[in-house]
């Protein structure tokens, strides 16, 4: 019950403060502070937007990873902490989405970050309130100098897709050398994996940000074989911006990013689909230019600063207006 003694506890604290100045708009940043935003707008008169950047009006631990794996019902990875308890755990959380879905329809206007993620919470809230303005991109750039890789940047995990770029790699002929940087609870089966198939596999672990863009530079190809429903993927979106050929799977909202055969391939989630679109793009150094230029001009435009703030401003307006 941490969540709900802090929203009690915040929501004073915001009555005292709203009520001291003068607020044009409240803006609540992801599920701590909503409940206690909406609730004190609501008590104050003033307009409340709510930001949504996974699927916490949905899923207790905002991942949905149990639809992913098909076993709802508290089967996800995410949920194994609270088995022993399972019975009164499924009550409070199911009491607890209850509360956030209640706080969002009180706010004027909810932002989600992809229309993946719009489409997944307008089942509990009115879809005419909702409006898809994109994370900021933070500044990244460098020289690109393309080498011979296949580059993987993420978890190491099932739900990231490790095993299914694994499978795509076995039916590539020739397949060039694939570096994998990132760590996880299938480290070790990976490992084993690659041993045991002679699979020309690198795993490097975890490394700095600025040894990971260095790498993203100078990869041929960026693979994102992500099964999960990825609401905006910001590795994604930093490929993007360093205008790198991406291969990613149509999952999430990663189709808010990549637009197939403009901004990059989208595959299915299927090895023998994910390995054409990989085979297609690795043959093609003209399809790669014109792709990375793409890329990198668009995402430059969509994720920047300016354009997200002023998205931003435009739903404060309409909050007023609400």
């Amino acid at each position: 019950y941490k969540n709900e003694l802090f929203w009690k506890g915040f929501e004073k604290f915001l009555i005292s403060h709203l009520s001291a100045e003068n607020y044009d708009v409240i803006h609540a940043q992801h599920q701590i502070t909503t409940v206690p935003s909406a609730n004190a707008g609501v008590k104050c008169s003033i307009p409340v937007v709510a930001t949504v950047r996974d699927y916490w009006p949905v899923c207790y631990f905002g991942t949905m990873f149990s639809r992913m794996l098909d076993d709802c019902g508290l089967g996800c990875k995410d949920s194994m902490k609270v088995l022993p308890f399972k019975m009164l755990a499924k009550a409070y959380m199911r009491n607890n989405i209850k509360s956030k879905q209640a706080a969002l329809k009180k706010c004027a206007r909810i932002i989600c970050v992809s229309n993946f993620v719009k489409g997944v919470i307008s089942e509990g809230v009115a879809a005419e309130n909702i409006r898809v303005v994109p994370n900021i991109m933070e500044s990244v750039g460098g020289a690109r100098k393309e080498s011979d890789y296949v580059l993987y940047v993420g978890s190491v995990s099932r739900e990231k897709g490790i095993f299914l770029l694994l499978d795509a790699l076995k039916r590539i002929k020739n397949a060039p050398r694939t570096v994998v940087i990132g760590s996880g609870y299938l480290t070790d089966s990976v490992r084993n994996r690659v041993r045991k198939e002679k699979l020309n596999v690198e795993l490097l672990g975890r490394l700095s940000h600025e040894d990971v863009i260095k790498y993203m530079l100078s990869c041929r190809v960026f693979a994102f074989p992500s099964l999960w429903h990825e609401p905006l993927s910001r590795t994604l979106i930093e490929a993007s911006v360093l205008g790198l050929p991406i291969v990613a799977t149509n999952t999430g909202g990663t189709p808010d990013i990549i637009k197939d055969k403009k901004t990059g391939l989208l595959a299915d989630t299927k090895p023998g689909g994910f390995a054409r679109k990989l085979k297609l793009i690795l043959k093609d150094k003209r399809l790669r230019l014109a792709i990375s230029m793409d890329a990198r001009k668009i995402a430059m435009k969509k994720f920047s600063e300016a354009a997200v703030a002023s998205q931003v401003e435009g739903v404060y307006k309409e909050a007023l207006l609400a």
